[in-house]
């Protein structure tokens, strides 16, 4: 078993789900707000999130907040090649 310490920023909605004994997707349920769950599984999940200091970040904020990793960033630039340097006349 993993430690998972309260209020980590690793801590994930697989923890929270983990922890309440439900599905992921009841987790996601409860964190949308969506009507269709049952009133004990809500507040078990809640408890899990009290517990484990789960802070949730919707979609939206995420995908606002998202860097473009798929750039590498080189610290230094590529090699010229023979062919590429000028000639010197």
């Amino acid at each position: 078993m993993e430690l998972i310490v309260k209020g980590s920023p690793n801590i994930t909605s697989i923890d929270v789900a983990r922890e309440a004994g439900v599905s992921i997707g009841t987790v996601s349920r409860v964190l949308s707000n969506q009507p269709n769950v049952d009133q004990q599984l809500r507040l078990k999940v809640q408890k899990a999130i009290d517990k484990l200091g789960y802070i949730y970040v919707p979609k939206k904020v995420r995908e606002v907040a998202k860097i473009d990793f798929t750039t590498p960033i080189h610290p230094y630039p590529p090699r010229l090649r023979t062919s590429q340097l000028p000639e010197n006349n």
